[in-house]
């Protein structure tokens, strides 16, 4: 991202914003008030257009290393399998949270788990302003270090991240497009955080 489109979004989301960094063609913003921690924003070529997509990844810790024990550990690897995410289908879409493909070989074996993509689908307050928003694609995911395997067995964090994509949006729009965007990913992370939170007290041991 050239330095003038980063300056674009930090002006469009100014107020929001505690702090913020270039990071090679990234931007990395530590937001004011928010329900993730940081969120990373650059643009993404399409194809030989001229037009480019407006990428975003925000991560939002729950449990960091000094909290994780085996019960959360354990809860890390039921959540991996309630990952989803959701993409825009056709002129009308009508959006909704599915599975994550689990592609990671034998390592893992069990079926998707669809309490959380429930959860999310049920959320109309959520729903209603991802549809804002106009994303293209919104998926959640948990954070992991390579190789996989290695991390799954011991994780040592449980972290949400969430990787949003925004289609070319003019100028005119932009300041109002970028801040539902950012609208959505919050109540996503805020919703992501209190599943986890609410999983967590149900399945500890006394």
């Amino acid at each position: 991202m050239s330095a003038a489109g980063k300056d674009a979004v930090i002006r469009a989301l100014a107020g929001r914003v505690k702090d913020c960094r270039r990071l090679g063609d990234k931007l990395l913003i530590v937001p004011k008030g928010a329900s993730f921690d940081e969120l990373y924003v650059w643009r993404h070529r399409l194809g030989f257009s001229a037009d480019q997509n407006l990428e975003f990844l925000s991560m939002a810790t729950i449990f960091d290393q000094n909290a994780m024990d085996q019960s959360r550990k354990e809860l890390y690897r039921r959540l991996r399998f309630m990952e989803c995410g959701l993409k825009r289908r056709g002129f009308i879409p009508k959006l909704y949270f599915r599975a994550l493909e689990i592609y990671h070989g034998e390592l893992f074996l069990r079926e998707h788990d669809a309490t959380l993509m429930n959860c999310l689908n049920g959320n109309e307050t959520l729903m209603e302003s991802i549809r804002k928003s106009g994303l293209e694609e919104l998926y959640a995911f948990l954070y992991f270090d390579p190789p996989i395997a290695k991390y799954y067995e011991n994780p040592s964090k449980i972290c949400w991240t969430v990787r949003a994509t925004k289609g070319p949006m003019s100028a005119l729009v932009f300041k109002k497009g970028a801040n539902r965007v950012f609208d959505a990913i919050d109540l996503l992370s805020s919703q992501l955080k209190a599943f986890t939170v609410q999983l967590d007290h149900e399945t500890r041991p006394p």
